[in-house]
């Protein structure tokens, strides 16, 4: 018991205020984009879209 406290009192806390950035596309991934046409790839774009506007709130 007694050394499972030292080790407890010699852990630091850290930082985990961690907010990845996605990467910009140009304008021919957008171009190539648009042409595709099956529905389970833009619901899937959707929820892309989302988690990167959540992770803009983290930038914040």
């Amino acid at each position: 018991m007694l050394i499972s406290l030292i080790c407890l009192n010699s852990c630091a806390t850290t930082d985990y205020n961690y907010c990845p950035v996605y990467p910009i596309a140009g304008a021919e991934v957008a171009e190539s984009i648009e042409q595709i046409e099956n529905p389970e790839f833009w619901e899937w774009l959707a929820r892309i879209n989302k988690l990167r506007q959540q992770l803009e709130l983290c930038k914040k």
